[in-house]
């Protein structure tokens, strides 16, 4: 490209004369370089938009509908576990493994001591159950849940008790063996205490639940 102001030649990008260092105007620089395409101005950006979001509802079974369901699932089990830790669920364990009867009298008369013992322990531990958990006035009945494991707990100690077939203090077996009569006496004495206690402290827990069941006006 030639300088209109010198004649000096220059290349066709210069933007002025390198000579005179006059500048070349736009209209100058087109002339220069007629194949050259246009040069486009940047138009403007493009405006962005975010996908609008579906709108579900519980009648077309979307999102809406199934985050209530999840919320409500969550909340009903935070309650049933809220209510498992609070109110324990009422459970007794029963030893109903048998016995090995012994030959002896003498043998008999020390297992019966260990069984009533072990038949005590047991009320207790049906007892402090029994404290712990939410009570039904119910289960005091003859179809009631506390009533059954009772009886169940008491038929569990007479049927190995009785498996030992002691004899009768009365009869003459029974005055045949040193010290058995003593023994029986003494036994029957430890078994009527251990009971009376057993039902001083179920007969409460009777009261209570009932006085809670049906308050007094």
């Amino acid at each position: 490209m030639k300088c209109p102001k010198c004649g000096g030649d220059n290349s066709d990008e210069a933007v002025f004369c390198s000579l005179c260092y006059a500048p070349f105007t736009k209209k100058e620089n087109e002339a220069a370089s007629p194949n050259e395409p246009p040069s486009m101005s940047p138009g403007p950006e493009p405006v962005r938009t975010n996908p609008a979001p579906v709108n579900y509802n519980s009648e077309t079974g979307g999102g809406s509908g199934l985050l209530k369901f999840f919320v409500i699932g969550i909340v009903i089990a935070g309650g049933y576990f809220a209510y498992k830790n609070v109110t324990p669920s009422f459970s007794v364990s029963i030893d109903e493994t048998p016995i090995v009867v012994p030959e002896t009298v003498a043998e008999k008369m020390q297992l019966a001591g260990k069984l009533l013992d072990d038949h005590d322990k047991a009320r207790l531990a049906f007892l402090a159950e029994l404290e712990k958990t939410k009570l039904n006035i119910k289960g005091f009945g003859p179809s009631g849940k506390y009533w059954k494991t009772y009886k169940k707990l008491e038929d569990n100690y007479l049927d190995k008790f009785n498996s030992l077939n002691l004899p009768c203090p009365q009869t003459q077996a029974a005055h045949n063996e040193p010290g058995y009569v003593e023994w029986s006496q003494y036994h029957a004495g430890r078994a009527s205490e251990m009971l009376n206690k057993f039902n001083q402290r179920y007969k409460q827990l009777i009261d209570k639940t009932a006085r809670s069941a049906y308050p007094s006006k």
